[in-house]
């Protein structure tokens, strides 16, 4: 289906400083993995980043060359809670992958490799 209307980049996935755009995601929804491939395809980055830690990148990335299967990647670090990503056709991380890879573009992972103490709930509106 062909689209019909333009995306509004700029409420969609605005810019924080000049050259840098954010955008939000819901994690796990084929949504938003859709409007993720829409977003990077509109603007054609020189780069593309995602928030997940550098501990993670090799079996991540692996894990993006499985697909469509589905994968668990799993750091763990001795006295530390487990940092656990799964990787499914629906999350929005993995089709960003996909798309920097495709175009054989920089990838970054940016989460700092830091443990999380007090981890907290961040509220996620419905998207329903």
């Amino acid at each position: 289906m062909k689209r019909t209307e333009a995306i509004d980049l700029d409420a969609i996935a605005p810019e924080s400083i000049p050259g840098v755009r954010l955008l939000p995601v819901i994690h796990d929804r084929v949504d938003m993995a859709s409007v993720v491939r829409g977003v990077l395809s509109e603007l054609n980055p020189a780069a593309v980043a995602v928030e997940l830690p550098t501990t993670l990148r090799d079996g991540v990335l692996k894990a993006v060359r499985r697909l469509p299967k589905i994968s668990v990647v799993i750091s763990e670090q001795p006295g530390e809670e487990a940092v656990v990503w799964t990787c499914s056709p629906g999350e929005p991380f993995a089709e960003a992958m996909r798309w920097a890879g495709e175009r054989e573009k920089p990838l970054y992972f940016i989460d700092p490799d830091v443990a999380y103490k007090g981890r907290h709930a961040d509220p996620v509106p419905d998207p329903q």
